[in-house]
Formats: structure tokens, C-alpha cells, sequence
């Protein structure tokens, strides 16, 4: 089997685990992201 590349090695620990919800609101997120908040409505 052919070794995983460097961005899949990475992500491994990440891949089973539940995040908290962001809140753009609380979190005074850039609004470049609430842009990708619109978009994914």
C-alpha cells in the first residue's frame, strides 16, 4: 500500500471527531466567513 500524502496523514485525528457548531454571532467571526455562511444556505 502506497504511503498516505501529507494532508491526509494530518487530517487522521480530525476525521472521527465532532466539532462544536460555530457561532458566527458570539464568536464575532471576519465576514469573509458569514460570505461562506450565505453561500452554504
Amino acid at each position: 500500500m502506497d504511503p498516505l500524502p501529507e494532508q491526509e496523514r494530518f487530517e487522521l485525528g480530525y476525521r472521527d471527531y465532532l466539532q462544536s457548531p460555530l457561532q458566527p454571532l458570539m464568536d464575532n467571526l471576519e465576514a469573509r466567513t458569514y460570505e461562506t455562511f450565505e453561500k452554504d444556505a
